[in-house]
């Protein structure tokens, strides 16, 4: 079944796009300093040489990476699956890189749904909500099959 993206999916497929976006600027900046070497010689025709094509290289690489994301955005549709619960599961975790000598580990409980054998993390309140044979709404991005909410029905 499909359905319109809302305010909020719109917000959670842009805040999607950022990678691609920080890893398009990081070449920009390396795009950008052999400009200024190249100003700072007095060789305009190569500093515009490379200034144009480092942001073409950009463009194309933020393309590439968000393309998908980009047409859910564009079409405003969202797909809604209906998928059934076959198991729980809870585990302690522990934040990565917390384990530092001067203090101990922050633990945090991991919630997951196995669903058609794939393992799906979802919130406490959704956890505690829903039961083994419970029916879930997916909400999916099509061209990207981002999950953007899962909720009971």
């Amino acid at each position: 079944m499909k359905a319109k993206l809302t305010e909020e999916d719109i917000k959670k497929l842009k805040y999607e796009l950022r990678p691609g976006l920080i890893f398009s600027l990081f070449f920009a900046v390396f795009g950008i300093a052999g400009t200024i070497l190249y100003l700072a010689d007095n060789n305009l025709n190569s500093a515009a040489l490379v200034f144009t094509g480092t942001m073409a290289f950009c463009g194309i690489v933020y393309f590439f990476i968000n393309h998908k994301k980009l047409t859910d955005l564009s079409n405003k549709e969202k797909i809604l699956e209906i998928k059934t619960v076959e198991k729980k599961s809870s585990r302690l975790d522990w934040e990565a890189g917390s384990g530092m000598p001067a203090g101990a580990m922050k633990a945090f409980d991991l919630y997951n749904f196995i669903i058609d054998g794939v393992q799906y993390k979802v919130e406490k309140e959704l956890y505690e909500k829903c039961h083994a044979g419970d029916k879930l709404i997916f909400h999916i991005a099509p061209k990207s099959e981002y999950i953007l909410k899962i909720e009971k029905k």
